[in-house]
């Protein structure tokens, strides 16, 4: 940030920084008066009031005189001396006349004449400059050059108050200091030597707010770190009582009910301060001035809490009898009855079996309405409140509260219950139970879970179904997670017995559906088809056995591995309600992550990239394992956002998936990875991370080459490293299973890499057949990402043939197939090819269109692609597809390059939410 603020004062000489507490305006602040000296030789005169200094006249004015040096008051004249010097001394009379000090201000601040350093005025927490100093030294810089006082001040807030604009007095560079984004929150753990895993929980946690994502970094926690509370700190009492509501309430609006009459100042106070913040708008709402207020169907935003740490902390740090009396407040008022029956619950601690009936009732209502989490707490609290003479009740509900967790991915809630039913001594197979749940609840973080899993193991000794479900978890670790597809097999091949023996037919499912799994990636094709079927003839329903470990779903994996990409789709689409309506977020992400994959493959970028986007939305507010998120997104950047984010991905990917141990997807991220380096002309790189995965394979015993396609990549790269030999050598190893699957995308692939070690070697009409024969494959399969990427080749080839016009001709046709799947990063890369080979620099390969200019300024000002459809009255698709043409038109590859190309020499910082030139600040305007 320091170089952006550093080339605004130098521009403009003006600049004013905004943002919430915490957000690291001191800390900016602090850099630029630290290096500004050393670069330009300025003096620094800062000044930090606090809030009492508000009250105190002339105390900000005195704070910058301080600074001076002694010569800088020396040549004034003996009136102004004493004008400046009763600032500073205790008043007994009358304050100097406000003009003499505007006067004595501007000759003390401005440098000496023939002074070839500026004086740079530093001012921060300018929201608490009294206003005598805000009215004197806005005078001061109106009357100064910008070149001899450049100054730049920090204002907590959103924007600078009239304060500040007095301060300024001229049109000034506004920089907003927006929240870290989860790329951010990575780098800022790797740099403490945290683990990668914790990114999403300390992104959702933090709200991405800089201090607290540092403090927990430093003292090494996913918890709300020490400094939370002192943010909160900043509010009245009464606006803290309101916010101890808000954070006890799902939704604001029963705050506001319970809250009284003065809830809504409360609420925008701490809006002003920062604690909650209001979603953007809904586009109707921003662009259509005929909107009303009222409309039903863009209701207006409600607040949130800038960070989830700061809600837990206010519920935490609350006396009991405070929270008590704030759920008894919140249960008159809350609407929705479940939520009502939590919150009177809540108001009593002690045995009560009628308030744990009741509980257990909504739990079961929340359950039924997809919300299990919330179920697993009604449970909590319902088995807290049972008298202990009905201790199987207890256990029961407990069990449940387990099951729910899991279903909900919470293993908060789930090690809570697991543990209360240690405590009350269940018997095995409530301890199995519990044991398992918290696995579950894991996801495929389970690295770290093989002492439950062994003491579990222990427990279900000599019960046939106890034992079955044990199995299946030792089975679905081992394959996850130690990457042993044969130990996998044997565990599930017992559990699948266990559970037949047992007629426990949904565990017998999800176990055979195991099986079935991993004899397909060992590569026992036939056997995996008949267990399969086997699974899916015992028609268990998914709403007792869930959608990612169902046969059903595994039906659709098999399909995307067999290029059975419409009919997988179809049958995704079909899954994706029963896993939301499950509430199951594991099975939603996992549906969501497949839907991606398949859309990109067939040719959809933008709605591939959708997919993903929610996925990783899901992983980072719910706390899944963020490496198959990360890896998809790879995978849709890749194909339709830039090589730089899909490497950003990938990257990320691969350090969590290795830090939980996850062995599947630690081979994914290093192929998506891989295959990035590769696309983005690094083949050196790209081989690194394909010779890891061909290492992982090989221990993993993987055979199935078509269900992770890494042998076709790794040969073209070698090829493109000029290491031939270790290219033929990989592709005489692909070739056997190339011929086991004539016409698929593997044998594609595989024919593709031959020729581009042919064409590297010189030996193009070799190469050609085989290319055009690779080209007809992919497009009788419908995957046009692969046909594009199989005419570009066909173009180098005919390039290095000097047929010009051949060359042209297939990369024409590359071009229309990615800019139809709107795949901007190949859409870009070929647009360079043709550019070149036209005889042209890249640059400007045609003029903008009106609509593409427009569209080109709005992206350049920071606008979405949500945003600048709703301004331009058109859908956000053919916002994508118009900038994937001035992308390639312009020669560029991101928002940053476009924002340079329309002469904005504003850089795209992700920490800016917006930098803008705001002439409002200007009270003689």
């Amino acid at each position: 940030m320091t170089p952006d603020v550093d080339a605004a004062l130098e521009n403009g000489g003006r600049v004013v920084v905004t943002g919430t507490w915490g957000s690291g305006k001191s800390t900016l602040l602090r850099a630029v008066a630290d290096t500004m000296p050393g670069r330009t030789g300025a003096t620094v005169l800062r000044a930090a009031p606090s809030p009492i200094d508000r009250t105190l006249p002339w105390s900000a004015a005195a704070e910058l005189l301080a600074a001076l040096p002694p010569h800088a008051t020396a040549r004034l004249s003996a009136p102004q001396r004493d004008t400046l010097a009763a600032l500073t001394a205790p008043h007994g009379g009358a304050a100097p006349p406000a003009l003499a000090v505007r006067a004595a201000l501007a000759s003390a601040l401005a440098p000496p004449p023939g002074a070839t350093a500026p004086h740079l005025i530093v001012i921060d927490n300018a929201q608490w400059v009294d206003g005598a100093s805000a009215e004197a030294i806005g005078y001061v810089l109106r009357s100064t050059p910008a070149a001899l006082v450049p100054t730049v001040f920090a204002v907590r807030g959103h924007r600078p108050p009239r304060e500040a604009g007095l301060l300024l007095g001229v049109p000034a560079t506004h920089v907003h200091l927006g929240p870290l984004t989860l790329d951010d929150v990575v780098d800022v753990l790797a740099r403490h030597g945290r683990p990668t895993r914790w990114a999403a929980e300390v992104h959702r946690g933090s709200g991405g707010n800089a201090a607290l994502v540092f403090a927990a970094a430093r003292q090494g926690t996913t918890a709300p770190p020490d400094i939370t509370a002192d943010w909160p700190a900043l509010l009245s009492p009464a606006a803290r009582h309101t916010l101890l509501l808000t954070a006890l309430a799902r939704h604001p609006a029963t705050a506001r009910r319970a809250g009284g009459v003065h809830a809504e100042a409360h609420l925008a106070e701490a809006i002003e301060a920062g604690v909650l913040r209001v979603a953007p708008p809904h586009p109707a709402r921003a662009t259509d001035p005929l909107t009303p207020d009222s409309d039903p169907h863009h209701p207006a935003p409600e607040p949130e809490f800038a960070a989830r740490w700061l809600r837990d902390t206010l519920a935490s740090t609350a006396s009991t009898a405070h929270r008590a009396e704030a759920h008894a407040a919140l249960a008159a008022a809350e609407p929705d009855p479940v939520r009502a029956v939590l919150h009177r619950t809540l108001t009593r601690s002690g045995f009560d079996a009628v308030a744990a009936a009741h509980a257990e009732e909504a739990a079961t209502t929340a359950r039924r309405t997809g919300h299990p989490a919330e179920a697993a707490q009604l449970l909590l609290l319902a088995a807290d409140r049972t008298p202990p003479e009905f201790p199987a009740a207890r256990l029961a509900r407990l069990r449940a509260a387990v099951t729910d967790a899991a279903t909900g991915s919470s293993l908060a809630l789930a090690r809570q219950a697991a543990d209360a039913i240690g405590a009350a001594r269940g018997g095995p197979a409530d301890q199995v139970a519990a044991l398992l749940g918290v696995v579950d609840a894991a996801g495929q973080n389970m690295h770290e879970l093989d002492h439950l899993l062994a003491h579990a193991a222990v427990l279900a000794a000599g019960d046939a179904n106890l034992s079955a479900t044990v199995h299946l978890r030792i089975a679905l670790k081992a394959n996850v997670c130690d990457g042993d597809p044969r130990r996998a097999r044997a565990a599930a091949d017992t559990a699948a017995r266990l559970a037949h023996s047992a007629a426990d037919h949904a565990t017998e499912a999800l176990a055979l559906t195991m099986r079935a799994r991993v004899e397909r990636v060992l590569g026992h094709f036939d056997d995996s088809a008949s267990t399969l079927t086997r699974a899916l003839a015992l028609k268990v329903p998914l709403s007792a056995i869930g959608v990612s470990g169902s046969p059903e779903y595994l039906a659709v994996r098999h399909a995307v591995f067999d290029d059975r990409l419409p009919e997988a789709r179809a049958s995704l689409l079909r899954l994706l309600p029963v896993a939301e309506q499950r509430g199951d977020t594991e099975d939603v992400e996992e549906v969501l992550r497949s839907l991606a994959e398949v859309d990109a493959r067939a040719g959809r970028c933008a709605r591939a990239r959708t997919w993903a986007q929610r996925a990783l939305v899901l992983c980072t507010t719910t706390g899944l394992s963020p490496g198959p998120a990360w890896y998809t997104a790879a995978l849709t950047e890749w194909a339709g956002g830039t090589f730089r984010q899909a490497v950003a991905c990938a990257t990320h990917g691969l350090r969590a998936s290795e830090e939980e141990g996850d062995a599947l997807f630690t081979s994914r991220n290093l192929l998506a990875l891989g295959s990035a380096h590769l696309a983005a002309g690094r083949p050196k790189e790209a081989v690194v991370c394909l010779r890891r995965v061909a290492e992982l394979q090989a221990r993993q015993h993987v055979t199935d080459a078509r269900a992770l396609v890494w042998q076709p990549e790794l040969a073209e790269a070698l090829a493109a490293a000029r290491d031939f030999s270790a290219a033929e050598a990989e592709l005489r190893r692909l070739a056997p299973a190339a011929a086991r699957h004539p016409g698929s995308s593997l044998a594609a692939a595989a024919l593709r890499s031959h020729a581009a070690c042919l064409t590297a070697q010189g030996r193009l009409d070799e190469a050609e057949p085989l290319l055009v024969e690779a080209a007809g494959h992919f497009a009788a399969l419908g995957l046009p990402m692969e046909q594009g990427r199989t005419l570009l080749a066909i173009g180098r080839l005919e390039r290095s043939r000097r047929r010009v016009a051949a060359a042209r001709a297939c990369w024409h046709k590359a071009l229309a197939l990615f800019d139809a799947a709107d795949a901007t990063p190949w859409s870009t890369l070929t647009g360079d090819l043709l550019t070149r080979i036209n005889g042209r620099s890249p640059g400007v390969t045609g003029p903008l269109t009106d609509v593409e200019r427009r569209l080109a300024r709005l992206v350049s000002e920071g606008a979405s692609n949500q945003d600048a459809a709703a301004r331009l009255f058109v859908s956000v698709k053919t916002v994508e597809t118009t900038l994937s043409r001035i992308y390639r038109k312009l020669r560029i590859r991101g928002r940053t390059q476009l924002a340079s190309a329309m002469s904005n020499d504003r850089d795209r910082n992700r920490r800016i939410l917006s930098t803008t030139h705001d002439s409002t600040m200007c009270p003689d305007q």
